[in-house]
């Protein structure tokens, strides 16, 4: 994928009716619209912190993208996650999985800078909300509808 078109931002309020956001029960339940699409995704992720301690996502903070595999294997460790402050989470067409990402990302880069793989991306911003950028309208669309969002044009 080159530049998105597309950028959904969701709430925890929209998500689940919480006034906190990013937790790692709202990312499944926009993983669980996202698996609507009938895509097989190979899911990284990188600069991912947590507001609490735990061992499993201590692979994925540095900035480089880190195979977490499907989206059965990203839904479970997104069970163990409390509360992101901030992450990156690629999915790429399994047909597209890179051997090696050539670029860092961090959350607060621009998105899918130096990125032609990736066929959705979610970042978690500072407990605050999740980004999901895209090329495809219809499956931001999906979570636009369910979750009453706003589909809007990227701004990268």
């Amino acid at each position: 994928m080159s530049t998105p078109k597309y950028c959904v931002r969701i709430t925890g309020n929209e998500l689940n009716g919480r006034e906190i956001s990013c937790t790692g029960e709202q990312l499944c339940l926009v993983l669980e619209e996202i698996s609507h699409s009938g895509r097989s995704l190979a899911w990284f992720s990188a600069d991912v912190t947590l507001n609490s301690t735990s061992a499993a996502w201590d692979v994925y903070d540095t900035g480089n993208p880190v195979l977490i595999g499907n989206y059965d294997a990203l839904l479970a460790l997104c069970k163990d996650a409390d509360q992101f402050t901030s992450g990156v989470f690629l999915g790429v067409l399994e047909s597209d999985t890179p051997k090696q990402w050539t670029k860092a990302f961090d959350t607060e880069d621009v998105p899918f800078s130096e990125n032609d793989t990736a066929y959705i991306e979610i970042r978690a911003f500072d407990t605050t909300y999740f980004e999901i950028y895209s090329c495809n309208h219809e499956l931001l669309k999906g979570l636009s509808e369910r979750f009453g969002s706003k589909i809007g044009r990227a701004h990268v």
